[in-house]
């Protein structure tokens, strides 16, 4: 028998692509992810480890330690590990991770954050659910999530069962605004914002007949998930949120101590999915939407109720989303100013809401705009 005889049959179509970006991770945190990708018992993945040019030693060293663990354990799943010949930034490396992947499905984890043993799993057997009992498509899974350090143990179950969203539902979740912060691991805005842990269809980032991308992560500039988790929503049908942790997030970097404000990225984030929902909404004025719904239910899942009263028609919802996101842009100039001192920020802020484009009938809106105002008004 020769030894080629005894390796397993390498999984060349998986069902699931598992993408992890690195750059620079320490060594104990990048071990947990990865051991909680290798460890997974739902076992039809392959895994995706894209190093971007990590100048740390022991980050390099571990992802070749585990790479050749990887080869003499003879593991069934495909491991492709790339290393960038420059660091490229986190949007470059995930769209190099979605045009290599094989798999039906992706699923993304950060280097620093860890998976519970059965998300994979979970989050597949739902969609095998859903499957047989109803022929409505359905585009993303959407695992609940844990901080670190919070005494939740991963596998806890937060809901009575899952919750299922269309396109204007998931949007609104990322749209919503309100001056005064939530607890966001008690809502759903921290698991809807993040591309991880999410089941999403490959073919909604690319399409292998034409060999290009649908949409992709604009690189170069960091919040990349601000300027892309609205067309990941808008270009889904069907998305299901399942009330259990299967992630583990640890909060830090830029977002810990609120550097995110002192650059202007976050505003131009905002700013282009505002140009994204207001051409939306024109083409909901010429009666260019429309939404099915699912003929069949699975039992034990309910639909997000989650919209104001006036919001009937699918024109209406549109409007509202477009309204909440202007609140946001003014919320990050506000934030942006306060931390650079910079009135520039705010040019033209002031002239749309009286065009008749944004309505400021919200009261938040209106506060923010009242603020905007009187900051100008001391200029002159």
């Amino acid at each position: 028998m020769e030894i080629d005889d005894l390796k397993p049959r390498i999984i060349e179509n998986p069902s699931v692509s598992v993408i992890m970006c690195v750059h620079n991770t320490p060594r104990n945190k990048l071990e947990e992810a990865i051991n909680s990708v290798s460890c997974q018992q739902f076992k039809d993945f392959e895994f995706i480890i894209i190093d971007d040019h990590s100048t740390n030693e022991e980050t390099t060293e571990f992802i070749k330690k585990f790479k050749t663990n990887w080869d003499v354990d003879l593991r069934e799943q495909r491991l492709l590990v790339h290393r960038n010949p420059e660091n490229f930034g986190l949007a470059y490396c995930r769209n190099y991770g979605i045009a290599k992947a094989k798999g039906e499905w992706i699923y993304f984890i950060d280097s620093d954050d860890y998976m519970w043993g059965l998300t994979l799993k979970k989050m597949f057997e739902m969609v095998n659910l859903w499957e047989a009992i109803t022929d409505y498509r359905l585009d993303m899974i959407i695992g609940d999530c844990v901080r670190a350090g919070a005494r939740i143990p991963l596998g806890s179950e937060t809901g009575n069962g899952p919750i299922y969203y269309d396109r204007y539902d998931a949007l609104k979740e990322i749209c919503s605004f309100s001056e005064v912060p939530s607890n966001i691991y008690k809502s759903h805005e921290l698991q809807f914002n993040a591309s991880w842990n999410k089941l999403i269809r490959r073919s909604i980032f690319y399409d292998d007949a034409k060999g290009v991308f649908n949409i992709r992560f604009k690189e170069g500039c960091p919040h990349e998930d601000n300027f892309m988790t609205h067309k990941i929503f808008y270009n889904c049908s069907g998305i299901l949120f399942l009330p259990i942790q299967t992630y583990l997030y640890r909060y830090g970097g830029a977002f810990a101590d609120g550097k995110q404000y002192k650059d202007i990225y976050i505003v131009q984030a905002k700013e282009e999915r505002q140009k994204f929902l207001e051409d939306w909404y024109k083409l909901a004025l010429d009666g260019n939407v429309g939404e099915l719904e699912p003929s069949n239910m699975p039992m034990g899942v309910t639909r997000a109720n989650i919209w104001p009263r006036e919001c009937i028609t699918e024109t209406d919802k549109i409007r509202y989303l477009v309204n909440n996101n202007y609140a946001w842009i003014m919320q990050n100039m506000y934030r942006y100013y306060c931390a650079n001192n910079d009135k520039s920020v705010f040019k033209d802020i002031l002239v749309r809401p009286t065009n008749g484009d944004i309505d400021l009938s919200n009261v938040q809106c209106k506060s923010l705009f009242k603020r905007i105002k009187k900051i100008l008004e001391e200029e002159q």
